[in-house]
């Protein structure tokens, strides 16, 4: 596992497969985890949709339990409150988030 990382992070790799390894590293380095999936959650919001929002919402929650992990809670809350913001007219999103028990 750890030179599939290494080498993703050298010569780099598509963004699916940046998911994958980023929860499999996340097993034991919850750290690494976080700045992949917070830009890939935010990729899936620019889509608009429901389906999207509810998965961008679960990558933001996997998120958030990695940075509990890792003493980066604040952080990340801090992000994701950003986040809403941003998105504040966006009912659906915000509706996603909610159910997903991400802070407001």
């Amino acid at each position: 596992m750890d030179a599939a990382w290494e080498a993703a992070q050298a010569g780099g790799c598509g963004k699916s497969l940046w998911l994958t390894l980023a929860r499999q590293r996340a097993r034991s380095h919850p750290a690494d985890a976080i700045p992949i999936l917070r830009p890939a959650a935010e990729r899936l919001i620019e889509m608009k949709n429901r389906s999207a929002y509810r998965e961008a919402a679960r990558l933001l929650r996997e998120a958030q339990v990695h940075a509990q992990r890792c003493g980066r809670d604040q952080a990340t809350h801090t992000q994701i409150t950003t986040l809403r913001t941003l998105h504040a007219p966006k009912p659906a999103l915000q509706d996603e988030l909610n159910r997903a028990g991400l802070p407001r």
